[in-house]
């Protein structure tokens, strides 16, 4: 009897786990299922939310403000702007999303396009853009064969020039660097250059009475200044101009010094003024 009541409790047991374990496969089933509904409305409902962000008119640009421009037309640079963020990212992603909008790249694309020296861009939540534009300052121009461009301090280019341009600039006290065709053009030496023109320029303004025309460039650090008289110095403009000045004033100081008839006066080595 002990043996059957054993064998029958181990049948009983045996077909209670074997109901138990179905049921447990039943839901874990159910449970798969409604994770993977769950999984799915909760990735739509993010795609919706991200697509409400991107795509709703609340959050388009609309309103973008300019300031810090005094040369660069205004309308100008607002169409540059406008024309940037209504283009599209990857074919399909909107520019003109506050929450999309790169600014950095903004900014690259416009101070390259007008010559900036920076721009910094901020934005306002939801739908505005401050562009504060830093131009350069220019100090001179450079005309390099039939290329007239308006230039700072470091020799980049402000603006470029048309040749009634040239002419306004120089009445506005822009000295004109004019190069000579096969004059090598370096950043560096460029920028030396304008330095050594802008402190040669200062001086004549302060020192002689005379008006210039031009500085024509003929080496990568001299040539010769055009006075509006018809003769010319010949200088180095990189090199010694203290003591270049310091001969010139010396030789304009001189009883038998005259520019009548006056065809040039050199002054390219240091403590002497030659002059025919």
């Amino acid at each position: 009897m002990r043996v059957f009541k054993q064998k029958k409790i181990r049948r009983v047991l045996r077909h209670n786990f074997s109901f138990q374990s179905g049921s447990e496969k039943l839901d874990i089933k159910k449970m798969t299922l409604k994770n993977k509904l769950f999984g799915f409305l909760s990735i739509l409902a993010l795609i919706s939310i991200i697509g409400l962000f991107i795509w709703h008119p609340a959050f388009k640009i609309r309103i973008i403000t300019l300031t810090g421009l005094e040369r660069t037309d205004y309308a100008e640079v607002r169409r540059t702007a406008e024309n940037i963020l209504g283009s599209q990212r990857f074919g399909f992603l909107p520019r003109n999303n506050y929450f999309l909008i790169n600014e950095s790249e903004l900014e690259e694309i416009i101070v390259n396009r007008f010559f900036f020296e920076a721009i910094k861009i901020t934005k306002k939540f939801p739908n505005s853009l401050l562009i504060k534009v830093y131009e350069r300052q220019p100090v001179a121009i450079i005309q390099k064969e039939d290329s007239r461009s308006l230039v700072d301090s470091n020799a980049l280019i402000v603006e470029k020039l048309s040749q009634i341009d040239v002419t306004t600039s120089t009445k506005n006290n822009f000295p004109l660097l004019v190069y000579l065709d096969g004059i090598s053009s370096q950043p560096e030496k460029d920028k030396q250059l304008v330095e050594g023109v802008l402190a040669w320029n200062n001086f004549i303004t302060k020192s002689l009475n005379v008006s210039v025309i031009n500085y024509v460039i003929e080496t990568e650090t001299s040539g010769m200044i055009v006075i509006e008289d018809g003769w010319r110095i010949l200088a180095n403009f990189t090199e010694n101009r203290e003591a270049q000045f310091t001969a010139l004033n010396a030789a304009f100081k001189q009883n038998n010094f005259s520019t009548e008839g006056l065809r040039y006066i050199d002054v390219r080595y240091p403590g002497r003024a030659y002059w025919q």
